[in-house]
């Protein structure tokens, strides 16, 4: 039955670290596509109905490797875009998973990303906080902090369906504790 799941959906994945990737390179049994002309590094699995990319941190490279992802790959309007990361919030306990529902920019609130997501039911929503470097203090009490989804999500909303399109966060640290330190 898990491999029947593994192979019946075409999945996208968008990664900033090529740490954050492994698990899913292993359980998608991802290969590393070999070429030299590859800005990034791209993996796929033997069907070609998974791929994966490293795209580094930051919106514009999330962005670009979202674009990049989806020149290479197949182009079905189907595709479920997933984009997962680490980010910061005050006081909620690392290593928590969060569906992230609405996305805004740390300079422009209002400039703002929905997503509806096809896993509304499995996880707890959140909304994040995009910014251009590392946060330390996380003011926004009610806002998770991180520094790609906007890039992946103004991208992919161009070529995807919007209820196809998942972005999850996992804490990593807050105020007073980082995922090192656990």
């Amino acid at each position: 039955m898990k491999d029947t799941y593994k192979s019946n959906i075409n999945l996208r994945f968008v990664i900033a670290f090529i740490n954050e990737a492994k698990p899913l390179i292993k359980f998608y049994r991802l290969k590393l596509i070999l070429n030299q002309e590859h800005p990034y590094e791209i993996y796929s699995n033997q069907k070609d109905n998974n791929w994966l990319i490293i795209s580094g941190i930051g919106n514009i490279n999330t962005a670009s490797a979202t674009s990049y992802l989806y020149a290479e790959s197949s182009k079905d309007r189907k595709n479920v875009w997933i984009n997962i990361g680490i980010a910061g919030h005050n006081n909620l306990p690392i290593g928590s998973i969060y569906n992230i529902k609405k996305i805004s920019r740390a300079n422009n609130e209002k400039n703002a990303f929905y997503t509806n997501s096809i896993i509304n039911e499995i996880m707890e929503t959140y909304e994040i906080l995009n910014v251009d470097n590392p946060e330390k203090t996380f003011s926004e009490k009610n806002k998770i902090y991180e520094m790609e989804a906007f890039g992946f999500i103004k991208i992919v909303e161009k070529f995807c369906d919007r209820e196809l399109i998942c972005v999850m966060k996992v804490i990593s640290d807050h105020g007073e504790q980082q995922i090192n330190d656990i």
